[in-house]
């Protein structure tokens, strides 16, 4: 099975699932891209390059929802879109085993929030480290991450009755019915793993498709199926949207709309007084240019995406301080002809602060411009021992508009 992505030649292993990398919660270099069609996406070798000069628009995925495509369409034409932001202070996680605890109960209650295909049973601890706490059993498994505000559980997505009572409910959940069934499904089942704050509200970024695809024994006949339909959402706080990893939900159900698989990146912030006042369209470009790419793209690098917010890595990369920044992601192909695709993540800020966990901002805090794809910023990501995570400290000020 594969989830129709970006980039199908490279792969990666999650509960033993093959999932097409690019995934739904990512790190550094790899970002969510979301599509509707296999066949599709591998037909689109790339996006078109977005200039700023004559404000090209760059085309949205079908998956994408308006709101994620129109972020790109106001990053470009405006920049940040605000003069200054209050940095966000993420609060710490009620921790791994209690979240842990928290999911097993609800999927051990008869008619619970999470779902029929959802169950405790024969649920065992798996290897665990200091990062991750995970369960394994024969219908469901089980991963709770960092603090407790990561987690990744799974149903019985792979029960051969259940795939085949599903698959004759229908192919496909639309886009739209998908973020009405995911929203109702957050509202219900993980109201006490997902809070909002007072300026807080729920973006539903768009659909992604798991496909079953397969061949008969003879080789003469393909089966190509939908088993999963993922909505994925995400956060604004006070009207500004929250870019990375962090502030992530997907939940995945089968075509009779049963829920089958949820995946949750999702701190308590705090809106702090430090104002953080933000770099101009020009001056942000300008540091874009300098440290990855231009927004417009190069002849060797084809923007797909360029969004502008807060920017949360997510766990564990979470910083102690949430502040401005851009994303851009884009492509490229090797001398090999195979295709590549990163994102990397620009501050925005005019002041920006330390951040132990994220090493361009680190470097310009330190007043320096590195490009993130030169040998000396690999070096000092790599090499470089981080500081202790401090407290985002900063001018303090009336609240931006």
């Amino acid at each position: 099975m594969k989830i129709a992505d970006h980039n199908p030649r490279k792969a990666k292993t999650i509960f033993g699932r093959s999932l097409v990398v690019i995934g739904l919660f990512s790190g550094m270099t790899v970002g969510l891209v979301l599509a509707t069609d296999a066949s599709k996406d591998r037909a689109e070798a790339g996006e078109p390059v977005a200039t700023p000069a004559t404000q090209t628009s760059v085309k949205p995925r079908a998956g994408h929802s308006e709101y994620l495509a129109g972020l790109t369409r106001k990053a470009l034409s405006v920049g940040f879109g605000k003069d200054a932001v209050l940095v966000l202070e993420p609060q710490r996680g009620p921790g791994r085993d209690a979240v842990a605890k928290q999911l097993r109960a609800l999927a051990a209650r008869k008619d619970g929030p999470l779902g029929a295909r959802f169950t405790e049973r024969g649920l065992k601890a798996a290897r665990s480290d200091d990062r991750n706490t995970a369960f394994v059993g024969p219908f469901s498994s089980l991963k709770v991450s960092a603090d407790g505000t990561k987690f990744h559980f799974r149903g019985n997505i792979d029960d051969p009755n259940e795939l085949k009572r599903a698959g004759a409910a229908g192919r496909l959940i639309q886009k739209d019915e998908l973020e009405k069934i995911g929203r109702r499904f957050i509202d219900n089942a993980l109201k006490e793993f997902v809070r909002l704050g007072a300026d807080e509200s729920l973006v539903f970024l768009g659909s992604k498709y798991l496909r079953e695809e397969a061949l008969s024994a003879d080789g003469k006949q393909r089966k190509d199926e939908v088993s999963a339909n993922i909505a994925v959402f995400g956060r604004e706080v006070r009207g500004v949207p929250v870019i990375g990893s962090g502030s992530k939900i997907a939940v995945w159900f089968a075509n009779d709309r049963q829920p089958v698989g949820v995946d949750v990146d999702w701190a308590t912030y705090k809106v702090t007084q430090t104002r953080q006042s933000v770099l101009s369209r020009d001056r942000l470009f300008e540091r874009v240019r300098a440290t990855t790419v231009p927004p417009g793209g190069t002849a060797g690098a084809t923007v797909s995406r360029f969004e502008c917010g807060y920017i949360d890595l997510g766990a564990p990369k979470r910083g102690a301080g949430i502040q401005s920044g851009c994303a851009i992601h884009y492509t490229g192909r090797n001398e090999d002809g195979s295709s590549w695709a990163r994102v990397e993540y620009v501050p925005a800020g005019q002041q920006v602060f330390a951040d132990a966990k994220w090493p361009l901002a680190r470097l310009i805090a330190e007043g320096k411009t590195v490009n993130t794809d030169s040998p000396e910023f690999i070096r000092y990501a790599s090499t470089r021992k981080a500081p202790g995570a401090a407290r985002v400290q900063g001018s303090t000020g009336p609240s931006p508009e």
